[in-house]
């Protein structure tokens, strides 16, 4: 689970507020209205400050910018942890079983020669948890083992091959041998840089062949048995992964912050006009997202608590995906009053001095076919609180 540390609308509102905090001369405020009852959408007051002095004390931390029209807007941006293709998708462990068994004219050709070559193919399916319909998937890491074991008076020799579910193309090899009776092979190998191809063709979801090679040693009377091949794949990371990725929902670590300006209103009332919570995602997955607001709540110094669900915050537009790999799409988001209920201003003058809320990131809202993720690639995301200075 990533840690996108913040109820991103949030932190950039009270951000914004702390301005006032870090000027070395207070702001003068007018228009102070010590009315208990603030009416949603009436202006309380108002926060005057010179462009001199908002540049004397903001223009070090690049909290200032002025548009063309000479508007200046006290700006609070920040950047959150990267997300990489293994916060979308992550593979489980897999583990694949088959039993040999000899027929007896290959036990009456093992007496009479000493020896028996067996080549055998099995199909698997490689589901994942969320029934993804993966073409492929190259592992940046990941490790294969091997338990090849038999009651046979045999030694064995062999090859285990993964092979592509359609093509039937060499995928993976591992080579096995135990020359002493009975037989009992444990064996680990590294899967880094491992492609797999998958097929989907309406006999099952990312079919996988296995195909056995085995020679057979005869050493004596040993019963009619057979020979028992299991092999896992495990504590796999993805470095790419191409297919249908279905749609889900990660949830964020929740979160709360802490407005301490609100703690030294003791019944002032302020209000800040406009601001606006702008977002930027920088996208190189093939692979689109939403931002989900499940609720902000806002708890202040009194006790009262202030809760905003998701319902009454307008959805944001999707993450836009990447067109192919090696490349990456921005994506700008923005909030303004019209698009909350209470507005971002009317949330403020609750004077919540603690906020928490809860988010969530949908993958592949509009439910795309065809995705892709790599480890090369990430999710950024920054944002910032506009307030403009009139």
């Amino acid at each position: 689970m990533i840690r996108m540390r913040g109820y991103l609308v949030l932190i950039a509102i009270a951000s914004c507020l702390c301005f006032s905090s870090c000027i070395r001369e207070e702001p003068e405020i007018k228009d102070i209205n010590l009315s208990s009852e603030p009416e949603w959408g009436v202006p309380l007051a108002q926060v005057f400050l010179s462009a001199e002095r908002v540049i004397d004390n903001f223009d070090e931390d690049g909290l200032v910018s002025a548009g063309e029209d000479g508007l200046i807007s006290i700006i609070y941006s920040d950047t959150l942890d990267p997300v990489d293709a293994n916060d979308f998708l992550v593979l489980p462990d897999q583990n694949f079983e088959a039993e040999i068994a000899l027929s007896d004219a290959e036990f009456a050709q093992l007496n009479a020669s000493g020896s028996l070559s067996i080549s055998e193919m099995r199909t698997f399916e490689y589901p994942t948890p969320e029934g993804d319909r993966l073409d492929s998937v190259r592992f940046e890491s990941g490790v294969f083992s091997l338990r090849v074991e038999s009651a046979l008076n045999v030694g064995v020799s062999g090859t285990l091959s993964v092979l592509d579910g359609i093509t039937q193309e060499v995928l993976y090899i591992y080579e096995f041998q135990d020359a002493q009776p009975p037989v009992l092979i444990n064996e680990n190998s590294s899967l880094e840089n491992v492609l797999l191809t998958f097929g989907n063709d309406g006999n099952g979801e990312n079919v996988l062949v296995a195909q056995y090679d085995l020679e057979l040693i005869y050493s004596g009377d040993g019963g009619n048995a057979g020979v028992e091949i299991d092999f896992e794949m495990s504590d796999l990371k993805v470095r790419s992964v191409g297919g249908y990725i279905v749609p889900r929902t990660i949830d964020l670590d929740d979160e709360g912050l802490f407005i301490s300006m609100f703690d030294d209103l003791r019944g002032a009332q302020i209000r800040v006009e406009d601001p606006r919570i702008n977002f930027f995602f920088d996208n190189g997955f093939g692979l689109g997202a939403r931002l989900e607001i499940e609720n902000i709540t806002g708890v202040n110094a009194g006790g009262e608590s202030l809760n905003v669900p998701g319902t009454d915050i307008t959805e944001l537009p999707v993450i836009q995906a990447a067109a192919s790999p090696g490349e990456s799409v921005i994506t700008e988001l923005r909030i303004n009053n019209d698009l909350m209920t209470p507005s971002v201003t009317d949330f403020l003058a609750f004077y919540p001095n603690y906020v928490t809320g809860q988010f969530a990131l949908n993958i592949n809202p509009e439910d795309d076919a065809s995705s892709f993720l790599s480890r090369d690639a990430q999710l950024r995301l920054s944002y910032e609180a506009e307030i403009p200075v009139y």
